[in-house]
C-alpha cells in the first residue's frame, strides 16, 4: 500500500489572496481507470467517480452535515461491474467559508461512508478531482490549517466570490481516491462475514504486524480496550501497558458537546476508526497542539495511530461465577 504523508485540508489566510477560480480545475476522467480488486476487496489506490446529488454551499449547508452523492458503475480490473446502479457516497461537510473583498469561498468536504439498499460501509478516501471550483493545493495551507485536519482526507475546494456562485451545485462531478480495502460483499445478499476483511479487531495485531505499509488505511474497531494513559480531551494511550500501547486521536466532530466523550487513565473504552501513519515528531505538536514536544519525542517508536471516528465507554462486563 502506499503510504501518504499527512497534509492538511483547512484553508484560511492563504485563500484570502485568490482572487478568482477558474470554471474548471481538475475534471474526473468520465472514465476512470478500472477498479483494483484482489481477494474479493477493491483495493486503495482505486478511483472512484461520483455526482453530487445535491448542492452544497457556504450561504446554505453547515459544518458536520452530511451529503450524498451517486456513485458512477464502473468496471474492475477483472471484469465485473463494481458500485452497481444505487450506490451512495456519504459525503460531511467539514469546513464552510463565505467568500468576501473578492476572496473565493471554500467547502471542505470528507468521504465518510459508501451505502446501498440501506445498508452502510466507513470508506476512507480523499477527494482529488472536482469539476465545479478548484482543489486549494497543499502549498497554499498555512500552519493554522493542521488543527482542523489532521490526515489531508478533506479536500478544500474553492467556490465562486458571489453568492450565487458560491457552491458546487448539484451534478458536480468528482473523483475519490480510495485509502482503505473495501470489500465486495457490501453489495452481494451472501455471507455478510466477508465484511470483516479489512478491518484490524485485535489490538495485538497492530504490534505483531511486521510491515507497517499493510496496516495504514485500514479500519480498526476495539471492544474493552483499557486506557493506558491520557495527553489530552482528544488524544490518549490505549493497551495493556506502556511499552505495548496504541495512540488514539478523536475525529474533531467528537469533541462536540453533544458527541463528548470524556476519557481518563484505567477507563474501558469501545473504539472505531481508521489506521494512520505517526506523523513526524516535529509536525505532532503542531497537529495536535495539547501534545508537547516531550510527549511528541515518545510518540517516536510508534509508526501508526487510530483517528477514531467511535469513542464509547465499554459496558461493564459480568463477573463470573465462582
Amino acid at each position: 500500500m502506499k503510504i501518504r504523508a499527512i497534509h492538511t485540508c483547512l484553508l484560511l489566510a492563504a485563500c484570502g489572496s485568490q482572487q478568482k477560480s477558474p470554471e474548471v480545475a481538475i475534471t474526473p476522467d468520465p472514465q476512470p481507470p478500472p477498479v483494483t480488486v484482489l481477494d474479493d476487496t477493491i483495493r486503495p489506490g482505486s478511483r472512484v467517480a461520483i455526482q453530487l446529488d445535491e448542492a452544497v454551499g457556504p450561504q446554505f449547508s453547515h459544518e458536520g452535515q452530511r451529503v450524498t452523492a451517486s456513485v458512477i458503475p464502473t468496471t474492475s480490473d477483472r471484469g465485473d461491474v463494481v458500485f452497481p446502479a444505487g450506490t451512495k457516497l456519504i459525503l460531511q461537510v467539514t469546513r464552510l467559508q463565505p467568500g468576501m473583498a473578492g476572496t473565493m469561498g471554500l467547502v471542505s468536504l470528507l468521504p465518510r461512508a459508501v451505502s446501498y439498499r440501506g445498508e452502510s460501509f466507513p470508506v476512507d478516501g480523499r477527494i482529488v478531482g472536482v469539476s465545479q471550483g478548484e482543489i486549494v493545493p497543499q502549498g497554499s495551507l498555512t500552519p493554522a490549517d493542521l488543527e482542523r485536519d489532521l490526515l489531508g482526507k478533506t479536500a478544500v475546494i474553492s467556490v465562486g466570490a458571489s453568492p450565487p456562485q458560491q457552491q458546487l451545485p448539484p451534478g458536480t462531478a468528482m473523483s475519490v481516491e480510495l485509502r482503505g480495502p473495501l470489500p465486495l460483499a457490501f453489495w452481494s445478499e451472501g455471507d455478510r462475514r466477508k465484511l470483516d476483511l479489512g478491518w484490524v479487531r485485535d489490538i495485538l495485531a497492530i504490534f505483531d504486524e511486521k510491515d507497517d505499509r499493510e496496516l495504514v488505511g485500514k479500519r480498526i474497531v476495539l471492544f474493552d480496550v483499557a486506557v493506558e494513559s491520557v495527553i489530552g480531551d482528544v488524544v490518549f494511550w490505549v493497551g495493556p501497558s506502556k511499552n505495548q500501547r496504541l495512540l488514539v486521536v478523536m475525529d474533531q466532530f467528537l469533541d462536540e458537546p453533544e458527541t463528548r466523550t470524556v476519557v481518563r487513565a484505567d477507563d474501558r473504552v469501545d473504539l472505531e476508526g481508521t489506521i494512520e501513519l505517526m506523523p513526524p515528531r516535529s509536525v505532532a505538536p503542531l497537529l495536535w497542539n495539547m501534545v508537547s514536544e516531550k510527549e511528541a519525542a515518545s510518540l517516536t517508536p510508534h509508526p501508526v495511530y487510530v483517528h477514531a471516528t467511535k469513542v464509547v465507554h465499554a459496558s461493564p462486563q459480568p463477573k463470573a461465577k465462582r
